[in-house]
C-alpha cells in the first residue's frame, strides 16, 4: 500500500516537472496564445467587470425599489427595472463630466494656441527684468524674435507633408474605435445578462463544482470566491467614497483660494480620483491647464495646491478610507499600490488593493485557525 501511494507521489511530481519544463522550453509561444484568448475574450472579460461593478449599484436599488411590495409585478420587474436604472445612473454620471467638461477643454486648448505668442512675449519681458545680474542672457533675450506667422507656416506644412501617414492611422483608428465600440457594446448586453439571472447561474456554477470536486474543496473555494467578491465590493464602495471626498475638498480649496472652474475641475479631479494615487494629478493637470487660459500665476498656485492635497489624500485619506473598507492596513494599502503599479500600470495599481486585501485575509483566516474562512454569500 505504501509502495502504491509512494509510486503516485512520485509519478504525480514527474507530471508537475513535465508541465515545469513544457512551460520555460514554449513561453513566449504560451503569451501569444494568451494574448490572442484575452483579445478575442475582451467583450466577455469587459462584461464579467461591468456586471461586478453594477451589480454593487444594483443591490442598492433593489433595496430601494418598493421593498415592502408584495405584488407580483414589483416583485417581477425589480431586477429588470434596476438593472436599467444601474447603467442609467452610471453613464448619466459619465455624461455629464463629459458635457461640462470636455466644451471647456477644448475652448482653453483653442484659447492658449492663440495666445502662445502673447505668453512667450510676457515670459521674455518677465526674465529681462530680473536679468540685471545676467548680462548674456539679457543679450540672448533681446535678440530673441520669433516670427509665429511663418512658424506656424512650417508647422501647417510639415502637417501636411505627413498627410499620407496620418490618413493611413486616421483609418487605424477609427477600425479600432469601431472594434472597441462594439466590444462595449457586447460587453454591456453580456453584464445585463449577467446580472438578470446572477442566481441562476451561481446555482449551476455550485452544480458543476459539486459534480467534478470534493464537497470540502467547493466549500474551500466558495469561501475564497466570498472573501473576494465582499473585498472587490468594498474596495469600489471605498474608492467611489475616497473620490468623492478629494473632488469636494478640491472644490471647497478651490473656491477658498478663488480659482476658476471649481465646480468642473473638482468633478474631473473626483473621476479621476478612480485611479489609486496617481489618478488625481491627471486631473490636475486638466485643471492646470484650464486656469492657464485665465491666469498663469493662478494656475502655478492650483498645482501647488493640488500637491499639497494630493498629499494628505495619499497619505491620510486614502489608507484610512480604502484601507478601513478592504480592511487592509494603511501601510500595505501603500506597498500594494506601489507593486502594482510597477507590474501592471494603472491597471495593476486599481486591482492591487483589492487583490492584496484578499490575500490579507485569507492568510490571516489560515493563520487564525479559530477564524474560519466565510462561506459562499449571494452575489
Amino acid at each position: 500500500m505504501n509502495e502504491k501511494k509512494r509510486e503516485r507521489r512520485l509519478l504525480k511530481y514527474l507530471v508537475w516537472f513535465v508541465v515545469a519544463v513544457l512551460v520555460v522550453i514554449y513561453f513566449q509561444q504560451g503569451l501569444s496564445v494568451m494574448a490572442s484568448l484575452l483579445k478575442i475574450c475582451s467583450p466577455l472579460i469587459l462584461g464579467c467587470v461591468l456586471a461586478f461593478a453594477l451589480n454593487i449599484v444594483l443591490k442598492m436599488l433593489e433595496k430601494i425599489y418598493f421593498p415592502r411590495s408584495g405584488k407580483a409585478i414589483v416583485i417581477r420587474s425589480r431586477r429588470l427595472v434596476c438593472t436599467l436604472l444601474s447603467i442609467i445612473l452610471i453613464a448619466g454620471i459619465l455624461a455629464l463630466v463629459i458635457v461640462l467638461v470636455v466644451p471647456e477643454f477644448l475652448r482653453a486648448l483653442t484659447l492658449i494656441a492663440n495666445e502662445i505668442p502673447v505668453y512667450f512675449e510676457s515670459l521674455k519681458n518677465w526674465l529681462l527684468k530680473y536679468s540685471d545680474q545676467f548680462p548674456i542672457i539679457a543679450d540672448t533675450l533681446e535678440g530673441l524674435n520669433i516670427d509665429w506667422n511663418s512658424t506656424l507656416k512650417e508647422f501647417v506644412l510639415y502637417a501636411l507633408s505627413g498627410v499620407g501617414s496620418i490618413f493611413n492611422s486616421t483609418i487605424t483608428f477609427i477600425s479600432t474605435l469601431g472594434s472597441g465600440i462594439v466590444n462595449v457594446v457586447i460587453g454591456v448586453i453580456f453584464a445585463v445578462f449577467i446580472l438578470l439571472q446572477k442566481e441562476k447561474l451561481q446555482d449551476q456554477l455550485q452544480r458543476v463544482m459539486r459534480l467534478v470536486l470534493k464537497e470540502t474543496r467547493v466549500d474551500k473555494i466558495n469561501g475564497v470566491f466570498s472573501v473576494a467578491n465582499r473585498t472587490f465590493a468594498h474596495f469600489v464602495s471605498g474608492q467611489c467614497l475616497e473620490a468623492v471626498i478629494l473632488g469636494g475638498l478640491c472644490i471647497l480649496g478651490m473656491l477658498i483660494f478663488g480659482f476658476p472652474y471649481a465646480p468642473m475641475i473638482g468633478a474631473v479631479i473626483g473621476i479621476t480620483a478612480l485611479i489609486p494615487m496617481v489618478g488625481a494629478f491627471i486631473g490636475a493637470g486638466i485643471g492646470a491647464f484650464m486656469i492657464l487660459t485665465v491666469d498663469p500665476m493662478k494656475a502655478l498656485f492650483f498645482i501647488i495646491f493640488i500637491i499639497v492635497l494630493q498629499q494628505i489624500e495619499s497619505n491620510l485619506i486614502y489608507p484610512k478610507v480604502v484601507g478601513a473598507s478592504v480592511g487592509l492596513p494603511g501601510i500595505w494599502v501603500l506597498a500594494a499600490i506601489i507593486l502594482g503599479g510597477g507590474i501592471g500600470g494603472i491597471l495593476g495599481m486599481m486591482v492591487a488593493v483589492p487583490v492584496a486585501a484578499t490575500l490579507y485575509k485569507l492568510l490571516q483566516a489560515k493563520v487564525r485557525r479559530d477564524v474560519p474562512v466565510p462561506k459562499a454569500e449571494e452575489t
